[in-house]
């Protein structure tokens, strides 16, 4: 168990390393079998890139997944069925129906459920709370510490009620999507292709303390996690500095990974610093 860092300003080919490294160790070790995780938007031109660059042009034992393919893979693997995951369209249809039934409790959102794209912002805002962990203890405590703005407080109780009436319209075998990483942080320990895959992360700005949450889990039962991460020339990457400051949240992410490694008594392997300009040579 290790964690590894791949820092360098952008274009100075960490994705590129990253790819030839991937490349060598399939071609050098039998039993080799790597997870390379992108954000979704990515996976196909991650894949196109690994191809053109194998010298067989295949990448068999190389899997190029997202977040969400990985949880789906994972639940695929221990044979989870009958798990509904709801996308956005589910998550509107199921948040229409909580407001409606808790109408005459939303004094301030009531007069405002029927315009257009009202319902879309909440069901953004409740999206983001589940990525950033941020249940109903936390909201409670929100609104008790919000007792000197009225209608601050007004407005938080109001979230904490759509909250409670949309986690209780959901059926006992239905999640909102985010949730699906919650389910993926309790199987992966059971997971025959996790303890046998390296991992590494590419082409993320930083990561949810959900992702980070699922980061944490492999770290503590796969064999090598590397995690690339753009930083500018001549940074400190241990050295936080003010939210400012360009490459602040880089340094964040360092030491998020940093800390949740030392929580864990997970190896820091060496991290590697790539200098700028091969993009553009």
């Amino acid at each position: 168990m290790a964690l590894s860092l791949l820092l360098g300003p952008s274009g100075s080919g960490k994705t590129t390393q990253l790819h030839e490294w991937l490349i060598r160790e399939a071609e050098h070790r039998s039993a080799f079998q790597a997870l390379l995780i992108v954000p979704e938007q990515f996976t196909m031109q991650t894949q196109k890139d690994l191809v053109s660059l194998h010298p067989r042009h295949s990448v068999t034992n190389i899997d190029i997944l997202s977040f969400d393919r990985l949880a789906y893979r994972i639940l695929g693997e221990q044979g989870v069925e009958g798990l509904t995951v709801l996308d956005d369209m589910g998550k509107l249809l199921v948040l229409r129906r909580a407001a409606a039934q808790c109408g005459r409790e939303l004094a301030l959102f009531g007069k405002n459920l029927d315009k257009a794209g009202f319902i879309d912002k909440i069901k953004s805002m409740l999206s983001e709370l589940y990525q950033y962990r941020i249940g109903e203890a936390q909201l409670e405590r929100l609104v008790l510490e919000s007792g000197d703005e009225p209608l601050l407080k007004r407005k938080l109780e109001e979230i904490l009620t759509l909250y409670r009436a949309f986690d209780k319209s959901m059926q006992e075998d239905t999640i909102p999507s985010e949730r699906l990483f919650d389910v993926l942080c309790r199987l992966i320990p059971d997971s025959a292709l996790i303890r046998e895959s390296l991992v590494a992360f590419d082409g993320f700005t930083g990561f949810t303390p959900i992702q980070t949450r699922v980061i944490a889990r492999l770290m503590e039962l796969c064999g090598e996690v590397t995690v690339t991460l753009t930083l500018g020339e001549g940074e400190d990457p241990y050295v936080q500095d003010g939210e400012q400051k360009l490459f602040h949240l880089s340094k964040k992410t360092v030491a998020d990974l940093t800390a949740k490694a030392q929580e864990l008594s997970v190896d820091r392997g060496r991290d590697a610093f790539i200098a700028p300009g091969r993009r553009f040579q």
